[in-house]
């Protein structure tokens, strides 16, 4: 069941959080009620920005959509984002630590798992308006900090980040 939501560039629109994961919750219900018997989900993937676009309510829903998908699958399931999305699949891993059963591979597209210094070139602290989103983007941010916090990858949990030389 895929999901895009572009939360850098949402700026100041909260709310569309909530409705994409209202969304995403109703579309897995949806799908789940038209499989056949013996058929399963096994992936869920997120777009860019969901984890410091989101809301903490919203963020533990979507950790509800893990471990949903799981209870579905009736197996454990492979987690795909693209930039921040793909580091909203290791938040959830690191601070809910009960997901780390639910899950057999975690695939992230060009996300910025250390940080990005072009939040230094792109964002002035009273120049410039970025979003919050954006800041915690910064190799030194907090987020960045807490996500890389103890350990970065959890045993048993296969990773995989696809990029190319243009991502940092």
């Amino acid at each position: 069941v895929p999901g895009v939501l572009d939360g850098v560039f949402a700026k100041g629109k909260r709310g569309i959080g909530t409705t994409y994961v209202d969304t995403l919750l109703q579309e897995l219900e949806l799908v789940s009620r038209r499989l056949r018997p013996g058929r399963t989900l096994g992936q869920l993937a997120l777009g860019g920005g969901t984890p410091t676009f989101l809301v903490p309510d919203d963020m533990a829903r979507l950790v509800y959509a893990i471990r949903a998908e799981y209870a579905m699958a009736h197996r454990r399931i492979a987690v795909l984002g693209h930039s921040q999305g793909g580091m909203s699949m290791r938040w959830a891993l690191r601070f809910w630590p009960d997901t780390r059963a639910m899950v057999d591979d975690v695939i992230g597209m060009a996300g910025s798992n250390h940080g990005t210094s072009m939040v230094g070139l792109l964002c002035h602290q009273g120049v410039t308006r970025c979003t919050p989103a954006t800041w915690q983007q910064g190799t030194d941010s907090n987020f960045i900090q807490a996500l890389n916090s103890y350990t970065e990858t959890f045993a048993g949990i296969s990773y995989t980040e696809i990029f190319t030389h243009m991502d940092e």
